[in-house]
């Protein structure tokens, strides 16, 4: 009886010390709850930089709020840090699609960095709502950009922006989205300002996130 009571004591005393510890693990940690683990974990592309995506649609009000967030951010980010966008995209077909062709068309015709945020403000500003379905009014708009309706539309139904499109449906199927915005860390991490509290503390937990994985990087 008394080697049961002390098998007993034992563990418990076991089962105390492991809580303890993991209590101490989240207590050094300074964000807990606000970000969540990505299962399974995704490939990235550049084993020597810190990965950080963003997937959007030009169509949603919280991406455009956060796309004002992060320009200053973007302006001050680590060289270590390779961040990309992607326009989420849950078929072929519809209006998530329509604008993420054209996302890939800017891109293609190297002027994506002059019209990323107009088209964003264009919409959400604006209120051009027919650029968020409509391919013509999206012509119309890489129009004032002294793109011709020709190119535009060659571009547009291009392979390679076809091409693109099919990546990005991988990508939203393989990361699991099923809103946006919502920003993932070297293929780890999901971070959104709902999970965060803000957008402001959302750059904070970004930012963690970010040593947290360089380090990591630099241990190895």
């Amino acid at each position: 009886m008394k080697l049961a009571r002390r098998a007993w004591l034992i563990v418990v005393c076991i089962t105390a010390s492991s809580l303890f510890i993991t209590h101490l693990a989240h207590a050094n940690e300074p964000f807990v709850g606000q970000y969540e683990l990505l299962t399974p974990p995704q490939p990235t592309n550049n084993p020597d930089k810190v990965e950080v995506l963003e997937f959007f649609w030009y169509g949603c009000p919280h991406c455009y709020h956060l796309e004002k967030n992060l320009r200053p951010w973007l302006k001050t980010k680590p060289d270590y840090v390779e961040f990309k966008r992607i326009p989420a995209v849950f078929s072929k077909t519809g209006g998530w699609t329509v604008t993420a062709k054209a996302y890939y068309t800017a891109e293609a015709l190297d002027i994506l960095e002059e019209i990323h945020t107009p088209f964003f403000e264009a919409i959400h500003k604006k209120r051009r709502r027919a650029l968020k379905k409509q391919e013509q009014a999206i012509a119309g708009f890489f129009a004032d950009y002294g793109v011709t309706e020709k190119q535009f539309s060659r571009t547009y139904h291009s392979f390679w922006v076809d091409t693109q499109i099919g990546k990005a449906l991988d990508m939203t199927q393989n990361y699991g989205i099923s809103g946006v915005p919502v920003i993932f860390v070297n293929g780890k991490y999901r971070v959104t300002s709902e999970k965060a509290d803000g957008y402001d503390n959302m750059k904070k937990v970004l930012n963690y996130l970010i040593e947290k994985e360089y380090k990591l990087m630099n241990v190895h």
